[in-house]
């Protein structure tokens, strides 16, 4: 499990949208102890598992945040299931070497992180990455997407589902994940010498190890 693991009472990501009655919203308590607040506290977790829409697809549809162990108890579909075609799914799309990051439009600075994640990592096929725009409409986040000439994974997080999973507070909040398991988390802008080498670095040995 994660430090915040929100079960969600939706499918989001299928054809039909289905209403699944008794998961409803539950948050498992933050780690004890006196390590890193917020989002940090997620180093050493396993990456949660999400899917949700490409800004390109014209998918205008929640996240899908129910982790495989959540489905099997709510009789849900898993985030990680998801075979709808435009969809973004972690399990999938973001294997070994991986960078998130979360950003808005109204925020100049966020939308200049997506900027530097293009620069670094667009024709570098040994990282996947995916910038998530959150509490964002679909149709705006694709027009922004074109206007920067963007070709990494733009997804979208309209209700701002998956930035919940990840204790996002603001942007531009960025994390580093290594085969299914994150290995770093940065607030504020990384230029691209920056994120190369975040993602160069080696996992800190002393980081928690989570579920």
């Amino acid at each position: 499990m994660y430090p915040s693991q929100r079960i969600v009472g939706r499918i989001g990501m299928v054809v039909a949208i289905v209403a699944v009655a008794g998961i409803g919203f539950t948050l498992i308590k933050m780690l004890n102890g006196n390590g890193p607040a917020g989002s940090e506290k997620l180093i050493g977790y396993e990456l949660p598992q999400f899917a949700a829409p490409l800004a390109s697809s014209g998918l205008d549809l929640d996240a899908n945040v129910v982790s495989r162990e959540a489905a099997v108890r709510g009789n849900a579909n898993a985030a990680c299931e998801v075979r709808v075609k435009g969809a973004f799914v972690s399990c999938r799309d973001l294997t070994g070497n991986a960078v998130i990051t979360f950003w808005r439009r109204d925020k100049p600075v966020c939308v200049r992180q997506v900027d530097e994640m293009q620069r670094a990592f667009a024709t570098d096929k040994s990282v996947h990455v995916a910038a998530l725009a959150f509490k964002e409409p679909v149709k705006s986040v694709a027009q922004t997407a074109r206007e920067h000439g963007w070709t990494i994974p733009v997804v979208v997080d309209r209700d701002a589902a998956a930035a919940e999973l990840f204790l996002v507070s603001g942007c531009p909040s960025t994390y580093f994940a290594r085969d299914g398991r994150i290995t770093g988390v940065k607030l504020g802008l990384l230029d691209t010498a920056a994120l190369r080498r975040a993602v160069a670095a080696k996992p800190d040995p002393k980081a928690k190890t989570g579920g």
